[in-house]
Parts: C-alpha cells; sequence; structure tokens
C-alpha cells in the first residue's frame, strides 16, 4: 500500500530505525517488502554518536533523496 500511495513503482525508501534503536534486525523485518520489489532504501541512525551523519546529509537525504520515509516503532522517548 505504501508504494501504491507513493505513486512510484519503485519509491526511494529512507528508513529511520530510531525509536528501535537502529537495531538491523528490526531494519531487516522493516524493510524486507521493499528490498523484494527493488526499491533503493537507505538508513537514517542516529542512535550512536559515531553513526550520525552531519546535519547537511540529512537534509539530502531527507528532502531529496527519500520519496518514502518510514519510521520504525519502539521507544518513541528515545526516537525523541
Amino acid at each position: 500500500k505504501v508504494v501504491e500511495l507513493s505513486g512510484i513503482d519503485l519509491p526511494k525508501v529512507l528508513y529511520v530505525g530510531t525509536a528501535s534503536f537502529d537495531r538491523t534486525d528490526r531494519y531487516n523485518v522493516c524493510t524486507k517488502k521493499f528490498r523484494e520489489i527493488g526499491c533503493d532504501i537507505r538508513r537514517l541512525d542516529v542512535s550512536e554518536l559515531d553513526t550520525v551523519p552531519t546535519m547537511d546529509e540529512m537534509k539530502k537525504v531527507v528532502t531529496e533523496w527519500a520519496e518514502v520515509i518510514m519510521c520504525s516503532g519502539g521507544n518513541t522517548l528515545h526516537a525523541l
């Protein structure tokens, strides 16, 4: 349904997994169907200081690259 709502056959998907502490297992589960149909997927990992991209990198991926932004469920307090 998400792909249909995007209006794009293979949308570029940005996955924000902060609420689930950027866990790879959650990323794999949540993006499985997008990968299976051939969507390009990027992760925005900001739970740990060593994985936080620069503000310019975040702005570019969110405002210029992503056609679908998908946020994980989990700990809302951590996501903030």
